[in-house]
C-alpha cells in the first residue's frame, strides 16, 4: 500500500511539475507541445474534481431524527461536513456532469500517447539528479552506466545507513562507557582528596616549625643580599658620578674654601682683639659712643633743613 501511494504520489507531482513549466514556457512551445499540456491540465483537472465528487457523494447522509433521537445522538457533525453536505446537495453535480468538460477522443489519445515518454524522461532526469547528488563522480559519463549505478543506489544507500546505525549504536556504547569511567575516575579522585586532605592535616604542625625556621633563614638571606647589593649600587653610582677630573675640581674648591675660611678666622680674631680693647675702656667709652651718635644724628637733622631751607628760598 505504501509502495502503491508513492507512486500515485510521485506521478501527481510529475504532472504537476510539467504543467508549471508549461506555464512559464508557454510562449516558445510549438503548437503540438501546447495542445499536450492543454489537454494534460483539463484531464488533471477533471480527474480531480471527480475525485472531490466522489468523495462529497460516498459521505453518509443524515436522515430526519426527532428532538429525542437528536438529543441522545452521541457523535456530532463538524461544521466541514454540514458544508460538504449542503455543498453537494446545492450544485448536485455527478460524473457525467464532467464528461461533458472533458477533451476529444482524438486529443485525449495523442496526449496518453506522448504522456509515457514524457514521464520517463523526467523519472530518468530525477533519478540522474539523485544519483549525482549522492554520488558526484558520476556527473561525466554515460547515461546507461548512470541508470546503472542508480538501480544499485538504494542498496548502497541501505549498506550506508546500517553503517550509520552501527555507527550509531557504537557511539552510544561509547558514551555509556565514558560515562561509567567518568564516574568511576570521579570517585577516585575524591578518595585521593580526602586522602590528601588527611596527610596535611596529620603533618602540617610537626613540619611547621622547621619550614618557618627555613624560612626565616631565607628571609635573613635574602636581606644580607640586598643590603650587599644596595652597598655595590652606591659605590658604583659614587664611581659613575665622582670621576678623576670631578675629584681635582672638587678638590681645587676646597683648597679655595679651606683659604677662604684661614682668612675669615684671621679676620674674626683681629676684630675680636679690637674689641677686647674697646672693652677695657668700660662704661665711659660706651657713654661717648653714645653722645657721638647722637651728635651724628643732629648734625644730620640740620643739614636737611638747610638744604629744605635753601630750596624754600629759591
Amino acid at each position: 500500500a505504501k509502495r502503491a501511494w508513492l507512486r500515485v504520489e510521485i506521478l501527481q507531482r510529475i504532472i504537476q511539475e510539467a504543467l508549471l513549466e508549461s506555464y512559464t514556457n508557454k510562449r516558445e512551445m510549438s503548437p503540438e507541445s501546447r495542445q499536450f499540456y492543454e489537454t494534460m491540465e483539463s484531464c488533471w483537472l477533471l480527474t480531480q474534481c471527480g475525485k472531490q465528487i466522489e468523495t462529497c457523494v460516498c459521505q453518509p447522509q443524515t436522515p430526519p431524527q426527532t428532538p429525542a433521537q437528536t438529543q441522545t445522538q452521541t457523535p456530532a457533525q463538524t461544521p466541514s461536513q454540514t458544508h460538504a453536505h449542503s455543498r453537494a446537495s446545492l450544485l448536485g453535480l455527478r460524473r457525467d456532469h464532467l464528461l461533458q468538460l472533458s477533451p476529444t477522443d482524438q486529443d485525449t489519445e495523442a496526449m496518453l500517447v506522448r504522456l509515457l515518454p514524457e514521464v520517463e524522461r523526467r523519472l530518468r532526469a530525477k533519478c540522474l539528479s539523485v544519483l549525482c547528488y549522492y554520488r558526484p563522480g558520476y556527473d561525466e559519463g554515460p547515461e546507461g552506466v548512470k541508470l546503472a549505478q542508480f538501480g544499485r543506489l538504494s542498496e548502497e544507500l541501505e549498506r550506508e545507513r546500517g553503517l550509520v546505525r552501527s555507527g550509531q549504536q557504537r557511539h552510544e556504547e561509547y558514551r555509556r562507557v565514558r560515562e561509567k569511567m567518568s564516574a568511576a575516575y570521579l570517585t577516585v579522585l575524591e578518595r585521593c582528596t580526602e586522602l590528601l586532605r588527611r596527610l596535611v592535616e596529620d603533618h602540617r604542625l610537626s613540619s611547621q616549625v622547621e619550614l618557618d625556621h627555613r624560612k626565616m633563614e631565607y628571609l635573613s638571606v635574602k636581606c644580607n643580599t640586598l643590603s650587599v647589593k644596595l652597598s655595590m649600587l652606591n659605590k658604583q653610582l659614587k664611581a659613575e658620578l665622582y670621576t678623576k677630573q670631578t675629584v681635582e675640581v672638587h678638590d681645587t674648591i676646597r683648597a679655595r674654601l679651606q683659604r677662604e675660611v684661614a682668612e675669615g678666622e684671621r679676620e674674626r680674631a683681629g676684630a675680636g682683639r679690637q674689641l677686647g680693647l674697646y672693652a677695657v675702656l668700660g662704661s665711659e667709652f660706651q657713654a661717648a659712643v653714645g653722645e657721638y651718635t647722637a651728635l651724628r644724628d643732629l648734625i644730620s637733622n640740620k643739614e636737611w633743613a638747610l638744604r629744605e631751607f635753601g630750596k624754600a628760598q629759591e
